[in-house]
């Protein structure tokens, strides 16, 4: 029995436009006020209860919000567009209350973390820290970004609907959503008919795909350079180098640092573990069947403590962040400081593809397959269900069994440098200036980088893509004309640290988005969430080379 702490199961906050919000509040029996910890989430009260518990134990205020139109709170939940009035209400609210000393803290992960951005950005007077985790940025990553939409984004706008909890068990049935993403993609499906192999409806999804671009209705939850200019809390931001929100989690800190004062930046610190989602909550040493060893797992939850207590305490800096950011260097199994994000892309490695230039030196990557000529081109079929079948059987071990898709089935072409003579140290955004030429109207292009070492094991490190029609943004679209060289530029690729060994090889590989998990463009250059399989245009995609349409890779080295 624990009676170190009190809970008052429901208290309601009231926002400025008379909707109610639920709460539930967690403190000391000894009745004095401290600084409170809030979080808001779309998930029940409930879920947070062992962290609530753990952060009153330690002597401050803990309070637990359903977001608007969840749980018990009033009102109706609009993801992400809610919560910029209702985070600022809550956290003056709180503030005022006699079991709060005046200081407010964030917490949380996933939408919990954007939800803290989107409550910094209006200032609440009383709001001293957030500490994001994972967050995600709508829309830099979510629902999708290149536009490539993500089947996921209706699972989880299905598990966010109506009042109830989110039924947990459902949600995290892996094998349940992998058959279900499988049968639509392999029935050939327009993208709007996902509910019906679902199971369920959204309004949110209909309002979605209203808006396939990044037009003025996504914009409104996009941060304006004066927005970044003004903070001025401390920030503690937890990313993932694996983690599916890493884009959002980490835009939210490179255009503070380009945009915020050098005071605020160097109060903003960043831990970048090898993590996926779950991980920058868990700490876990083990993501997608690998192991990175034991220095990469970390108590996060006592890290946010120990942040806490010495941003609300005036306690000691905690011991791992010695640098503004903390990164895990894997193949090295180390910590590694920078003084911000920028300086870890102040030095790069050019590596130019089979038939461009290799001027200076660099080390030159050549076509793992033998095709004659150097003629580098492939038919892309949306018809062709073969890679999406195996992915369907996918292990959990992703990180390594990631298919190599185009050696099996052509579907595109993998670039691979010779051994390496000695060891690179990568950390930081490859990317990657492309020539590609086509005589379809439109598609999805992925490039994935990835290790091969000495004994042949694969290892995932980076990954990105790009729609043809949005090749130079999501504002417009342009039309593909048929043999006119394009540009592409894949500017997206995730946050990657990598010891890279002695004989170890570097795969780039280019191929057609052909996913369970990703929308299936169709090609035939229409509405790509109307159109299905009876669309589907039949086409081919070269890589140009030379020296006219030189190819390069980009490596940000340490």
């Amino acid at each position: 029995m624990d009676n170190s702490v009190a809970v008052d199961w429901r208290l309601w906050i009231t926002m400025r436009d008379g909707v109610r919000l639920a709460a539930r509040l967690y403190r000391s029996r000894n009745g004095s006020a401290a600084p409170a910890i809030v979080t808001m989430t779309p998930y029940a009260v409930d879920r947070y209860h062992v962290d609530a518990m753990f952060f009153a134990r330690a002597g401050y205020v803990f309070v637990a919000v359903d977001c608007r139109g969840r749980g018990d709170s009033e009102g109706r939940f609009a993801p992400s567009f809610i919560d910029f009035e209702d985070g600022h209400d809550t956290v003056e609210w709180i503030a005022r209350q006699a079991f709060c000393d005046g200081q407010v803290a964030m917490w949380g992960g996933s939408y919990a973390g954007e939800n803290q951005w989107n409550t910094l950005v209006t200032r609440p007077p009383h709001l001293r820290t957030v500490v994001p985790a994972a967050a995600t940025h709508t829309p830099a990553d979510y629902p999708w970004r290149g536009p490539v939409r993500s089947r996921y984004a209706l699972q989880w706008l299905l598990s966010v609907g109506g009042r109830e909890s989110s039924p947990s068990h459902l949600v995290s049935d892996d094998r349940l959503w992998r058959s279900a993403f499988g049968a639509h993609h392999l029935a050939g499906a327009a993208y709007a008919d996902l509910p019906s192999y679902l199971g369920g409806t959204s309004p949110h999804f209909d309002e979605y795909l209203s808006h396939p671009t990044h037009d003025p209705y996504w914009r409104k939850l996009a941060f304006s350079d004066a927005d970044y200019a003004r903070i001025d809390i401390p920030i503690l931001t937890i990313a993932g180098q694996y983690d599916e929100a890493q884009r959002g989690s980490l835009h939210y800190v490179r255009e503070h640092e380009r945009l915020g004062s050098a005071a605020a930046v160097a109060t903003h610190f960043v831990v970048i573990g090898p993590w996926d989602h779950d991980g920058t909550r868990s700490g876990a040493r083990q993501c997608g069947g690998v192991d990175f060893g034991p220095e990469a797992e970390v108590d996060l939850r006592d890290l946010t403590l120990r942040w806490y207590d010495w941003i609300l305490r005036g306690g000691a800096r905690p011991s791992m962040l010695k640098d503004r950011v903390t990164y895990y260097e894997t193949g090295r199994s180390c910590w590694q400081g920078a003084s911000g994000l920028a300086e870890l892309s102040e030095t790069s490695l050019a590596l130019f593809l089979a038939g461009g230039p290799s001027p200076g030196g660099p080390e030159r990557l050549e076509m793992a397959n033998d095709h004659p000529g150097g003629h580098l081109e492939w038919r892309s079929d949306p018809s062709d269900i073969r890679p999406a079948a195996m992915e369907a059987e996918q292990s959990q071990d992703w990180l390594r069994d990631f298919g190599p898709y185009p050696q099996l089935f052509g579907g595109g072409f993998a670039f691979e440098s010779a051994p390496l003579a000695s060891g690179l140290s990568v950390a930081g955004w490859p990317s990657l200036s492309l020539w590609v030429g086509t005589d379809l109207p439109d598609a999805d292009l992925q490039a994935t980088l990835s290790e091969v070492g000495p004994d042949g094991t694969l290892l995932k490190l980076s990954e990105d893509m790009v729609r043809l029609r949005y090749r130079q943004g999501t504002d417009a679209e342009l039309a593909c004309t048929a043999d006119q060289p394009m540009r592409l530029t894949f500017a997206g690729f995730t946050f990657v640290a990598r010891r890279i060994a002695p004989g170890a090889r570097l795969r780039l590989t280019i191929c057609t988005v052909n996913s369970i998990h990703l929308q299936r463009n169709f090609q035939a250059g229409g509405n790509v969430d109307l159109e299905s399989l009876a669309q589907a245009r039949v086409g081919t995609i070269r890589i140009l080379h030379g020296a006219a349409h030189p190819g390069v890779l980009s490596l940000p080295l340490r």
